[in-house]
């Protein structure tokens, strides 16, 4: 059954938070199913094919794209190859212009959540929420050792602040409830993640990240670090392309 219009929408409004975690999957995680993991040399981190893929940012579609399959193509491109065929099929056969969106992810996704109602009336609508749906399923499965459907919190439900049990435990004094958390100070964070320990420290103070103190150092939750940083790359990488889309040659 093809996929309706707002499952469709709300797979696209899933898909720039899901890549951001792609960049920190590439070389952690459980190896694929399928067996797709690079046979690294033991003093390195083995790399994962799969992740690989998704962040492919060459052109490999075909002249159509409801030829492609989602499954050998980047995020990134196959999402804009559908941006390039659908803008040419409504500036056919709609009187507004549709100019094409930044090169980026999240502006990719919002333009065509924009414009699903058109695309809807489209014969390739069929496979193009088809495709939207399979490439969210890969990159949801990519990073499911890493998403957290909810947030983690080091404020109790009660409202007082949880105090650090063990190293993935946490327990509240006064209702003696426990959240499950991967606490890790900054300094860690920063030799763990390759990432600037200062910038880590003006992120935990500027976007008020909650905290913890353990041996009397200040912890935070790893998944939040992990997610900036994450999306700090993607980021950097996309400012890097932001002149250059080669997937649109």
């Amino acid at each position: 059954m093809t996929p309706s219009i707002e499952e469709t929408r709300a797979a696209l409004q899933e898909l720039p938070g899901l890549a951001a975690l792609l960049p920190i999957a590439l070389t952690t995680g459980p190896a694929p199913q399928n067996g797709t993991a690079h046979p690294a040399p033991a003093s390195r981190i083995p790399i994962r094919l799969d992740v690989i893929q998704l962040l492919d940012m060459r052109n490999t579609r075909p002249e159509r794209m409801e030829w492609a399959d989602p499954d050998g193509h980047g995020v990134v491109p196959y999402l804009d190859g559908w941006v390039v065929d659908i803008a040419d099929d409504l500036e056919a056969t709609t009187p507004d212009p549709h100019p094409l969106p930044e090169p980026q992810l999240a502006a990719i996704t919002a333009w065509l959540a924009e414009r699903l109602t058109l695309i809807a009336g489209l014969p390739q609508w069929p496979d193009f929420a088809d495709g939207v749906h399979r490439i969210r399923h890969a990159t949801r499965q990519a990073v499911a050792h890493l998403a957290n459907p909810t947030p983690a919190v080091i404020r109790c439900q009660c409202g007082t602040p949880f105090q650090h049990g063990d190293e993935h435990t946490w327990t509240c004094p006064t209702c003696q409830a426990t959240r499950t958390i991967h606490a890790i100070s900054l300094a860690d964070a920063a030799h763990e993640l390759a990432w600037p320990k200062r910038t880590l420290q003006r992120w935990a103070a500027d976007r008020g990240w909650p905290y913890a103190y353990r041996d009397g150092i200040r912890v935070y939750d790893r998944s939040t670090i992990a997610a900036a940083v994450a999306a700090a790359r993607l980021g950097l990488a996309a400012r890097r392309r932001e002149t250059c889309a080669p997937w649109r040659e």
